[in-house]
């Protein structure tokens, strides 16, 4: 289970390593998935019900793997009764986290709200959130420009917004996947 809460393995024949440590002070598993393809890091709060994604690089671009590296933790946490990822959404010359992120359905973090409104004002832009924004080809197109490093959730539950979100970025791509 917790290998499938930290990102699973997407793809037959991988040799992953696997570390894990639990912090009863915290309530938390720490868990790195570490392998040629990709680095993974999650720290997941079992009795809050809720997975920090840490860390994710995707060495190997173009073979689906992050996608599915989520979409394996997103069944498996609703399955396990988990109720909310978070994470921090970078950008920086390295990581398009920003974009990759929110084009999978994530939303901001309420503290966010402010910062976004005031981009959106700025661009006479009237999308009220990121999830709104990136259903779009036009709103993604001005995010991947304009977007931000931002603190996000995704809302496990079904009827998320998320989810919805994230069920239109697989019909997109043309992926069937229950979640």
């Amino acid at each position: 289970n917790v290998i499938n809460l930290t990102g699973g393995v997407p793809k037959e024949g991988l040799a992953l390593a696997h570390r894990l440590r639990v912090d009863t002070a915290a309530n938390r598993i720490e868990s790195e998935i570490e392998i040629k393809e990709y680095t993974i890091v999650r720290k997941i709060f079992p009795q809050k019900k809720s997975i920090y994604n840490s860390l994710m690089v995707v060495n190997a671009k173009g073979d689906g793997i992050g996608t599915n590296l989520f979409l394996n933790q997103v069944v498996e946490a609703r399955k396990l009764g988990f109720e909310k990822l978070t994470v921090s959404a970078a950008r920086s010359d390295h990581y398009n986290g920003y974009y990759t992120w929110a084009r999978m359905g994530y939303g901001m973090d309420p503290s966010e709200q402010p910062k976004f409104a005031n981009l959106m004002k700025a661009n006479k832009r009237s999308e009220t959130s990121l999830t709104e924004l990136m259903t779009t080809e036009e709103g993604r197109k001005f995010w991947k420009e304009k977007g931000f490093w931002f603190e996000g959730e995704f809302d496990l539950k079904d009827g998320s917004e998320n989810l919805k979100a994230l069920k239109r970025y697989l019909a997109e791509k043309g992926l069937d996947r229950d979640l």
